[in-house]
């Protein structure tokens, strides 16, 4: 067996460079092949306890995910979904995701939740995806938060062990 020092590969001619049948390229370590738009790790997190709100401004939940990105020049896809009740008339909910202490969205949020025009509340499914930037190597922590539109009603979050909110992270190279 020998082995041979590069810093670059590069055709002879054409553009491919071709592994023949049979024979694998293989990688030491979780970053050492990597190329543009590759998924280079992904995070989970499931948050199944009861919260709710009657806050018209966002609040944090307890759901958090933290990431350490291998690469400072990654995207992170955050992807989110859930089910989502909301008592009382017109109630609506909003969600959005923090990085750290700043929330990546606006007032808006990233979603909404209309509850319709019933006394009896609705039930309904929600998400969002978003990819950010955080231009780091550092542990990384989402936090998702959430706000009602009315303070006359309760808006859940999550109604509990049935009803999981799921998160997930993805890494994405550059």
């Amino acid at each position: 067996m020998s082995t041979l020092f590069v810093n670059n590969l590069n055709t002879a001619s054409g553009t491919t460079i071709t592994v023949p049948t049979g024979k694998r390229l293989i990688g030491t370590d979780s970053s050492s092949i990597v190329a543009p738009g590759m998924i280079v790790q992904v995070v989970q997190s499931t948050f199944n306890t009861q919260i709710y709100t009657t806050s018209t401004s966002f609040v944090t939940t307890a759901h958090t995910i933290t990431i350490t990105p291998k690469f400072s020049n990654s995207k992170i896809l955050i992807c989110h979904k859930g089910t989502v009740y909301n008592e009382g008339n017109n109630l609506h909910q909003y969600r959005t995701v923090y990085r750290g202490g700043s929330a990546l969205s606006g007032n808006e949020g990233f979603t909404l939740h209309s509850a319709g025009t019933s006394n009896t509340g609705r039930w309904s499914s929600i998400g969002f995806d978003y990819l950010d930037s955080p231009a780091t190597t550092s542990s990384t922590t989402y936090t998702m938060g959430y706000r009602s539109s009315s303070s006359s009603s309760n808006s859940y979050y999550c109604y509990g062990t049935l009803y999981p909110q799921v998160t997930t992270l993805y890494e994405i190279a550059q």
